[in-house]
Formats: structure tokens, sequence, C-alpha cells
């Protein structure tokens, strides 16, 4: 197909962490609708891996052409003049080229992730504006799934095992009696959060998958539950249930539950993933695939978008979102931002804003797990474009902007975890658009959360299930740079 520089790449053993069950992460780059594509039109001449042939290979980003995706489109449409690249217009449709040039996206990923050098977490690292070294500040055993900070810099974090724990400089303290979550699948004990207000009124709140019952097959289903509660002598006590759908709603078989918090003057902002279930991120009457507004308390605001709408739920703030694992509230412009997983292909970050539909699943970058097209548009009159898309996926998870002063070049820089590509990477916002993304850190495992610590570093939590480390450890500035 499109020819360009002989510079071959071998696609190398694909990242455990890329080939786990998760749905978030999961890659099937050997079988499938778009392998199959490539295999029949492309393989003769790039190669089966994609590493080049006869023509130039698809994993170097050399191109003939720019390298943008309406470029490389066009190229498999129409052919490439001066070369032996053809026209595939009359074999190929629209949604089987989209699908191919996701499939060229995904492997070029994986080329340059399986040929990175390992990181070692004691390493120095370079980036555009700061050098910094990272330090391990907590070592657990499983999945660390959020952190926040109490006032008195307490780093307080959750464990999708259902386990929630303290760490200061008195040690590690398991805080017991918390709720007993559905450690199933995607699910278990999720987002934690300190209320802004916490020396006034302690609370502490925590999202979490819950198993509730079974459907007309038999299969086990739940939902996500919002709760808060106060830590005192390390028991988790007073807690009250701030959300939790109706029963008929419990529909989750274990899958995109979301969730994040964020909390923006009296309002407490909650994700709530499609469960699986993607028509209903469309359906105002179905909690799923939304992001919610609450007061702290759990009271629904009378200006609520939809509130008095027939059928609606009236905590709905927007929808069309198909799993948010990602929100933050923007301290220097006060405005609310998400990051959503797409599906493969298409992960958003989106500037959140009433009443809007953001568009999943009547629009989407990404396409179906399988290889084949969803067969909608990226765009359609109504939505609401991501201000900025990850394709392929990088399973975008939390997102944050830095607001501390050990970093001063990176202060008010978005930063975004990434679980598939392992990467951290830092976003420059102007005027709400994104200008520059950069990838500071790549390969040291899946990041799960990041934020501003109280003390000015930014602190991320990762997880690597392939040597067993979950850790939360801090960028520190290199001194005297």
């Amino acid at each position: 197909m499109i020819r360009h520089a002989h510079l071959l790449f071998i696609l190398a053993v694909t990242l455990a962490s890329i080939m786990s069950k998760n749905l978030e992460a999961e890659s099937f780059l050997g079988n499938g609708k778009a392998n199959e594509l490539f295999q029949a039109h492309c393989a003769s001449c790039h190669g089966q891996q994609l590493e080049g042939g006869m023509a130039g290979s698809l994993l170097d980003d050399i191109w003939t052409t720019a390298s943008t995706d309406e470029a490389l489109s066009h190229a498999i449409k129409f052919g490439l003049d001066g070369t032996n690249m053809p026209s595939w217009k009359s074999v190929l449709s629209d949604d089987d080229i989209r699908t191919l040039v996701l499939l060229i996206r995904e492997k070029a990923h994986l080329a340059k992730q399986a040929n990175a050098t390992a990181v070692d977490v004691e390493s120095t690292f370079t980036s555009r504006h700061h050098s910094f070294d990272i330090e391990t500040m907590v070592d657990a055993q499983g999945i660390i799934w959020a952190i926040d900070f109490l006032p008195d810099e307490s780093l307080i974090y959750s464990q999708r095992n259902g386990s929630l724990w303290l760490y200061n400089k008195n040690g590690h303290v398991k805080i017991e009696g918390t709720p007993q979550v559905w450690h199933h699948d995607q699910g278990g004990l999720l987002d934690v959060a300190v209320h802004p207000e916490f020396t006034k009124n302690g609370w502490v709140y925590l999202s979490y998958a819950v198993k509730t019952g079974k459907n007309a097959e038999g299969k086990d289903t739940g939902t996500t539950a919002v709760v808060r509660g106060q830590i005192t002598d390390n028991r988790w006590q007073q807690q009250e249930v701030i959300y939790l759908p109706e029963p008929s709603k419990h529909v989750n078989r274990g899958w995109h539950f979301g969730s994040r918090f964020a909390f923006k003057g009296p309002y407490l902002y909650f994700s709530i993933g499609d469960e699986g279930y993607k028509d209903t991120a469309q359906s105002l009457s179905h909690h799923s695939g939304k992001i919610h507004r609450i007061y702290d308390d759990g009271r629904i605001p009378e200006d609520n978008p939809f509130v008095g709408v027939p059928d609606a739920e009236p905590s709905v703030w927007t929808y069309g979102n198909r799993n948010p694992q990602g929100m933050t509230v923007n301290p220097f412009t006060n405005q609310l931002w998400s990051a959503e997983h797409g599906p493969r292909g298409g992960d958003e970050l989106n500037l959140v804003l009433k009443a809007n539909n953001y568009g999943w699943p009547v629009a989407t970058f990404g396409m179906n797990y399988d290889g084949t097209s969803m067969k909608v548009p990226t765009h359609v009159d109504g939505v609401t474009a991501p201000v900025h898309q990850w394709t392929p996926s990088i399973a975008v998870s939390d997102i944050t902007f830095y607001s501390g002063d050990k970093f001063p070049q990176w202060k008010g820089n978005l930063f975004a975890g990434s679980l598939a590509f392992q990467q951290l990477h830092r976003l420059e916002i102007k005027n709400d658009q994104v200008v520059n993304d950069e990838i500071l850190l790549s390969g040291m495992g899946r990041i799960r959360d990041v934020t501003t610590g109280p003390d000015g570093y930014l602190y991320i939590a990762i997880n690597d299930k392939v040597t067993s480390h979950y850790r939360v450890v801090a960028l520190k500035p290199i001194a005297n740079q």
C-alpha cells in the first residue's frame, strides 16, 4: 500500500499489560476484521507484521505523504501518484479504510513500546521543561485504584480488592469497616476523595462496585454506588449512601463502572460508565454512560439540566459518555474536565459542559474490539466533539491540572495517566485546545491515578502485574537544573 522509507521495525512480543483481559486495555491485533483486511490487501507489500517488504514499513513513522490520519486514509483510498501504491476505493469501503488506519496506528504504537528500553524507577528523567527523579512512597500488594491527601498530608488510597489505606510518616494503616465491594472483572473499590472542607466535616467519599442480584440468565449483576463516611480510630464510620441507582437498573455485569469524583463548590460530580450497554449512554432515563451532579450530601440540585424532564434521571449533568475514569476541576479556570475510554481507539479528553451530549455510541473515533467498524461517524450534529482524542487508545485513566510550585513551567498543565501504553502525558492547553502532548514516562506500569500533592510534588499510582509492583511514586524536580 503506502510506500515510504525502508526502516525496518520487527514487532516484538506484545506487552503483557496490553494482552490482559481488562477490556480497557485489550488489544485484538492478532485476529479480527482489521487484521483480516490487512492480510488480504496490504501484507504482500508491507509485510505480515507491517514491518515492510516490497513497500516500506508502516511502523517507523516515516511517510512519503503527510502523517495525519486524513492523509493516510486518502492515500489508501486514492493511491499515490508516482509510486506502486494503488487506489483501493473500488475494493475497500470508507469504514474498511478507517479500520486499517486504526490498525496501523495501534501496531506502530506497540512497536515503539516493544523496542523501548525498560525504565528504572530510580532513573533521572528529562522533559521539555523540567528534569526530575522518581521516589517510591508506597509499595502495596494489589492494584491501587485512587489516591488523595488529607489536610495533614497523609496519603489515602484505595485498592480494587476493597482495601482502604492511610499512609504517613508513621507508616501504613488499613482502614477497617469499609463497605463490601464486588471485586469482579473491572469492579471493586474505585475512587476515594477527601472533601475540600475535611477539617470541618471529616467526610471521605468512596465509589465502588456492588453486587445486588442476578439477570434473567442467572448472571451476577450490580451497579456503581457512592457513599461517604468518616475515619475515626482507623475505622470507617458514619457511612451515608450518597447515590445508588434504583434496583431495576442494577444491570452491570462486571465492566465500565466508571468512576471518578470532582468537587466544585457545594457540588459533587461523579461518572458512571455505560456498564457494557452502550445504548443506555444516550438514554436520559438510565444512569449509565453519564456524568452526574449532586450536592455533596446527595441532594439533587434544582438547576440540574434534566430535573422535571419525564423519566429522566435528575442527577444527570452530561450524557453520551462511554466510561469516564478521569475527572478534575481546573483550579485556575474553575472548568470541569473529564477523560474517558473509547472502544478500540477514540479515548477522549472533554470539557464538561451542562446538558451536553458527548456522542457515545452515535459518534466515535474508535472501532469495535473485534476490528470491525462501528459504522458511525466521528462527529454528528448535536454532539460535543472531544477537545483531544487518542487513537489508538492509550486507555486514559485519571487526570489532574498541576497546581504546585515545585515545577513552575508545568503549572496549569494537564497530566493524564495511561493504562494500556503505561504512559504519563503532559498536555498544554490554550484557549481550551491542546497545543502540546508530551509523554513524560513510559513502560513503568499501568498509571491509574495522578494528582498534585500538598507538598507540590506530582504523585502517580502505578500498577505492574508482570513484576507484581503496585506503587505510589512522587515526581521530584532535580535541584539546580
